[in-house]
C-alpha cells in the first residue's frame, strides 16, 4: 500500500478486532519495517526511524507475553533491516529467557563473533568465583571442573589440591575397584606433577597401582603412556614395566 497511513489504520482496526492474532501483530511490524527501507532508499538514513516498530514490538509482547518464539519473529523480520537499537530491545526481551531453545535461537542468531569472543573473555575472568563456588557448595562436581579449567588459574590449583588431597582419596576408599576413580586419580596427579605439586615417583607409582589393578582398561593405559611420555628419563623403564605387566617382550611390539 503506498499511502501507509492508511494501511496503518487498516491494520489498527484489525487488531482492535483480533488483538492476540500473532498474524497482524507481525505484519504490522513487518510493514513498518519495509517503510524504513523504503524511506531510506529515496531520503537516506533518518533519526528516529524505528519509534513506531518499537512501540508496536512493546505493544504486541504486553498483549502476547510469555512467547519467546513470537518475539523471535519479531527478531527475523529485522536481520537485514540494519535498526541496531530495535534489534538490541528485541533482544533483552529473550536474554532473560531460560528456555535452551531460546538460548540457541540467540546464539545462533548473531553472524559476528565479537558477542561471543567477548562472552569467552568474561567467562576467563569468571572462573576463580566460580572454581570457589563449585569446591563450597558442589564438591562432588569439582572432578569436572578441574579437568577443563585453565591450568594457570591459581584458584585452580586450589581447587586441585583440596580435591586430590580430600575427596579422591576419601571417594577410592569406598569403591577402591572403581577404575574410573583410578583414572582420575592419575589425571590429577599429572597435572599437579606438571604445576611441580608432585614428585615423578609418586606421580608413577599412581600411574603403576592403576594399570597393575586393571590390566584390562584400555583408558588407564593410554593415561599411563601420557605420563611417561612427559618424562623422558624414565620411559624406558617404564615400558618395560609395562610390558612385563602384559607378559610381553619389545620383539611382540
Amino acid at each position: 500500500n503506498e499511502d501507509v497511513d492508511a494501511a496503518r489504520i487498516i491494520m489498527q482496526r484489525a487488531l482492535r478486532m483480533l488483538p492476540t492474532s500473532r498474524e497482524i501483530w507481525l505484519g504490522f511490524f513487518r510493514m513498518e519495517i519495509q517503510y524504513i527501507r523504503q524511506r531510506r532508499a529515496v531520503i537516506g538514513q533518518v533519526a528516529a526511524d524505528s519509534a513506531i516498530p518499537k512501540l508496536l514490538f512493546e505493544k504486541a509482547i504486553d498483549a502476547i507475553p510469555d512467547d519467546w518464539k513470537f518475539r523471535a519473529k519479531f527478531l527475523d523480520s529485522l536481520r537485514d533491516a540494519d535498526v541496531p537499537d530495535l534489534c538490541d530491545a528485541v533482544v533483552s526481551t529473550l536474554a532473560s529467557c531460560d528456555d535452551a531453545e531460546c538460548i540457541d535461537y540467540l546464539a545462533t542468531f548473531h553472524d559476528s563473533p565479537a558477542p561471543f569472543v567477548d562472552a569467552v573473555a568474561r567467562c576467563t575472568s569468571l572462573w576463580p568465583s566460580y572454581v570457589s563456588w563449585v569446591e563450597r557448595h558442589r564438591p562432588a562436581q569439582l572432578a569436572a571442573v578441574v579437568q577443563s579449567c585453565p591450568v594457570r588459574d591459581e584458584s585452580v590449583f586450589m581447587a586441585l589440591n583440596t580435591y586430590s588431597q580430600t575427596r579422591l582419596p576419601e571417594a577410592l576408599e569406598a569403591l577402591p575397584k572403581s577404575s574410573k576413580l583410578h583414572l582420575l586419580r592419575a589425571r590429577l596427579m599429572l597435572r599437579r606433577f606438571a604445576l611441580s605439586l608432585e614428585s615423578l615417583s609418586d606421580v608413577l607409582d599412581c600411574h603403576r597401582v592403576a594399570v597393575t589393578s586393571f590390566p584390562g582398561d584400555l583408558s588407564l593405559w593410554l593415561q599411563y603412556l601420557r605420563c611417561i611420555v612427559m618424562v623422558p628419563e624414565v620411559f624406558e623403564e617404564s615400558i618395560a614395566i609395562a610390558l612385563h605387566q602384559l607378559n610381553w617382550t619389545k620383539s611382540d611390539l
